[in-house]
This record gives C-alpha cells, sequence and structure tokens, in this order.
C-alpha cells in the first residue's frame, strides 16, 4: 500500500449484535505490486517508515511499521508517535529517524 493512515481505513456494516465489523483500506494510488524492493520516499510523514525517509531499499514491511503507528494513534486518541508538536514533513521526518 506504502501510504497506510487512519484516513485511508474506512469502517463499514458494523453490526453489534454480532460482533462484526468490515474494515475496508482505500487510496492505493502509491500501491505497487513486485517482489522487488523500492527506493521511493512516498506516504504520509507521521506513518512513514525510517527506511523509507532514508531512501533505502524497503518491502511490504513499511506498511506494518505505518500500521503500528496507526495502533499508536488510535489508543492514544489521536497523538502521533512521533513528532506530534511538529508541523513540517521534515520535522516529522527527523522525529522519526531520531525516536523523538
Amino acid at each position: 500500500h506504502r501510504d497506510l493512515k487512519p484516513q485511508n481505513i474506512l469502517v463499514s456494516d458494523m453490526d453489534f449484535d454480532k460482533e462484526k465489523v468490515h474494515i475496508m483500506l482505500t487510496d492505493f494510488g502509491f500501491a505497487y505490486q513486485s517482489n522487488n524492493s523500492k527506493l521511493t520516499k512516498l506516504g504520509t510523514s507521521h506513518f512513514k517508515a525510517p527506511e523509507v525517509i532514508r531512501a533505502e531499499t524497503y518491502d511490504k514491511k513499511v506498511d506494518v511499521w505505518s500500521a503500528g503507528c496507526i495502533a499508536y494513534y488510535l489508543v492514544a486518541g489521536c497523538a502521533y508517535p512521533f513528532g506530534a508538536n511538529e508541523e513540517s514533513n521534515e520535522d516529522i521526518e527527523r522525529c522519526v529517524l531520531n525516536d523523538e
């Protein structure tokens, strides 16, 4: 996917009686199906994996990083795990790289 973030997750068909919820991912504009690693710096800064920021080769594991950031965001009540007080993408990415 390469751009997982809360805004790209939809919840539908909530049936609490059956304890069933359907979750859908949207916005596959950056998605790429390949077994090869990538070097492009795509994604949203708050949810971007360090290897993407550093423009290193990466694979589908970067989506796992993003999912972890989303989980933190949801549990913490819409607080970002890195660079919560930063406004520029460069400052947010610095915080991700420095674990701030």
